[in-house]
């Protein structure tokens, strides 16, 4: 009997509402939080089924927006999801395949004109559309379970490739992005030592870890226990990004980072621009 998108959504916001009073259990007080997903059609128009298919849509994106909320289906938004879905799909069948590989970028002192170490950057040879840069995928997974598979794929592989470079007389280093959701993982730690056991002929800093200055403000406590435990593992860690977000000498003090990255807004004229200088 609900004609106007305006009249449900007053309905589900008073329902919510009522959801929200505390309620008596026994002896105690209890808050409960609620997330609606509605889907909008004509009378007839589609089977109950596929509209129970699209409220469920629905509701994936009030929860993801952070709960408490209220969603109408949008096909365009379902169809996107269901995109990404299958791109992850694709993602996680791809590992399994070998299909990402890393590249090498030289780290290089330019005073001394020396390479002094290699960044990690991964790529993924796909069979189709052939080599794809980390914008390609990354951001599709960087809030799924998949990025740790990624990034401790990237981590083991990293190590493997500096030991056969050791094995061939060269001995430098090798840096590799974590994301935030990697690092924060219960067992991040000890499935990074599991890597560097593997390979006990690499020394330490052999393997360096760079996180965003982002997820170092934001979850500080965390991100300086993890810090200190991967230096007790002889793998020293870098601030990325270091100047894009809320930069402060103070939250140094506190980090024990092993360097800092700045962003190239501040350096790149430094040549011609005595400001960046």
């Amino acid at each position: 009997s609900l004609t106007t998108r305006h009249q449900c959504e007053a309905l589900v916001q008073r329902l919510l509402a009522r959801l929200a009073h505390p309620y008596r259990l026994q002896d105690r007080s209890a808050r409960l939080r609620a997330s609606a997903g509605v889907a909008l059609m004509a009378h007839g128009e589609q089977p109950t089924e596929v509209m129970l298919q699209h409220a469920q849509h629905a509701v994936f994106f009030a929860k993801r927006a952070g709960g408490s909320q209220v969603h109408f289906f949008d096909a365009a938004q379902a169809l996107e999801q269901q995109q990404e879905q299958l791109v992850r799909q694709r993602i996680k069948e791809g590992l399994g395949r070998n299909e990402f590989i890393l590249a090498y970028q030289p780290k290089v002192d330019m005073q001394r004109g020396v390479v002094i170490g290699f960044e990690a950057l991964i790529r993924w040879q796909h069979p189709e559309r052939g080599l794809l840069q980390p914008a390609a995928f990354v951001p599709l997974i960087e809030d799924h379970e998949l990025v740790e598979q990624v990034g401790d794929w990237a981590i083991g592989e990293a190590v493997r490739q500096a030991s056969q470079w050791l094995a061939l007389g060269v001995r430098t280093s090798v840096s590799v992005n974590i994301s935030p959701r990697h690092l924060l993982r219960p067992d991040f730690i000890e499935r990074l030592a599991l890597h560097l056991k593997r390979l006990p002929q690499l020394h330490a800093g052999v393997l360096e870890l760079e996180i965003l200055e982002t997820t170092a403000i934001k979850d500080f406590g965390a991100v300086a226990d993890f810090i200190g435990d991967c230096r007790e593992l002889g793998v020293p860690v870098t601030m990325d990004d270091f100047g894009t977000g809320y930069s402060s000498l103070t939250y140094l003090r506190q980090l024990p980072v092993a360097a800092l990255k700045l962003d190239q807004s501040f350096v790149r004229g430094m040549l011609e621009d005595a400001e960046d200088r």
